[in-house]
């Protein structure tokens, strides 16, 4: 997916992943590009302005403040340490 924060063994267990189901890297994009979308929709026609986003924490690419129009919505994110 381009990412540029992981460690080695992150790059050891997707490459397996992607030798046991080639399908796997299309499924993870299509998967985030349906997260994005979704955002998108809630914040505009659905009018959320707020959003309760417990992640796992793992670095990622466009999380939900970055997906949303800006200043348009709240985001909490859970779990602080």
């Amino acid at each position: 997916m381009g990412g540029t924060d992981y460690h080695e063994i992150d790059r050891i267990a997707g490459d397996a992943a992607i030798e046991a189901d080639p399908e796997i890297t299309t499924m993870a994009v299509q998967s985030r590009q349906s997260f994005i979308r979704t955002v998108r929709y809630l914040t505009g026609a659905a009018g959320i302005r707020q959003f309760l986003d417990i992640g796992s924490g793992l670095p990622t690419m466009q999380n939900t403040h970055e997906s949303r129009p800006a200043g348009r919505t709240r985001i909490e994110g859970g779990l602080r340490r």
